[in-house]
């Protein structure tokens, strides 16, 4: 029993010297590498003798286009090409089934990455991982699911979807306008920046981060745990909620019945006057200001306005 644990203690020493020669080898041939970002800088690698596939995809029939990369970084941007173009950096020479692949079906396109499984001794293997960029023509209409665990979605011109579906581990998304019949953007560790959202449903959550829109119309619902909620003006029926962070809109018009919830926050929301409602508030600890020292706004049938915080002011005004 004792000759069998040192046995594998040899195996593991063995293993630890095998992999920092690894890491040591790479340095020689990468002086460029940054160490503190798991990866490096995307700078370094977007490089062209780092490109291991390249691939344009036309949009003329396509309808729906999902981009899967659950377990590297990806980027994605919106052009004026008139194709989807896809391209995978990486340190190290791939071999053909460590590269994305590109599955479609009927008038639906899957670009995802390798689904090989890699062995990380140590947490060694991440120098073999994989930074994707997508560009995807601004002219394209159909639903979008990006599905990443790293990495941003940027843009500032208008954007037009069917459906429009983001969830990532840990990345900012910022976009312009935006017009869709569903919206549902989440992230994890990261803020969410949109400008005038035109959508049936609005769904935005985040873990640790803010949430910025300048215009939302429809059904929304927004949700964070640590940050901030800014709505500058809104044109439907809202459930809000904080755990820890501010509730703020400008010009909150109700359409129909609303929740605001903020566990640690203030709650401070300008309220148009075309709408009609009923306003219940609560708060265990912190002061409650309502427009005209009143609970009720405009004219019968009203619609209900539920307004709760533990610790924080709730302040109303028209």
């Amino acid at each position: 029993m004792r000759k069998l644990g040192i046995i594998l203690l040899i195996i593991i020493l063995i293993s630890m010297i095998a992999g920092l020669c690894k890491v040591l080898l790479f340095a020689i041939h990468n002086n460029d590498w940054n160490w503190f970002m798991s990866f490096g800088s995307s700078q370094t690698v977007r490089k062209e003798e780092y490109i291991r596939k390249e691939q344009k995809i036309s949009v003329f029939d396509l309808n729906k286009v999902s981009l899967e990369f659950k377990s590297s970084n990806l980027n994605v941007f919106f052009t004026e090409d008139t194709e989807i173009r896809v391209v995978q950096y990486s340190y190290k020479e791939l071999e053909d089934e460590d590269l994305f692949r590109v599955d479609k079906s009927g008038s639906h396109i899957t670009v995802s990455e390798s689904n090989k499984l890699q062995f990380h001794f140590f947490y060694i293997g991440f120098m073999e991982d994989s930074l994707y960029d997508v560009y995807i023509p601004k002219s394209y209409e159909g639903s979008l699911d990006i599905k990443s665990v790293s990495g941003d979605v940027e843009v500032e011109e208008n954007l037009k979807f069917d459906d429009l579906t983001i969830s990532s581990t840990s990345g900012d998304v910022k976009m312009g306008n935006i017009e869709a019949k569903n919206i549902k953007i989440e992230t994890i560790s990261g803020d969410i920046k949109l400008q005038q959202l035109e959508n049936e449903d609005l769904k935005l959550k985040t873990v640790s981060g803010d949430i910025l829109v300048a215009s939302a119309k429809g059904n929304v619902e927004a949700k964070t745990t640590s940050g901030q909620i800014e709505i500058e003006k809104i044109d439907g029926n809202i459930e809000l909620s904080s755990i820890s962070g501010d509730i703020k809109s400008e010009d909150f018009k109700i359409t129909g019945d609303s929740k605001v919830k903020t566990t640690s926050g203030n709650v401070k929301m300008y309220l148009n006057q075309e709408s009609n409602y009923e306003i219940q508030t609560k708060s265990v600890s912190g002061n409650v200001t309502l427009p005209n020292k009143r609970n009720v706004m405009g004219q019968e049938p009203y619609v209900e306005l539920n307004i709760e915080t533990i610790s924080g002011n709730i302040r109303l005004e028209k």
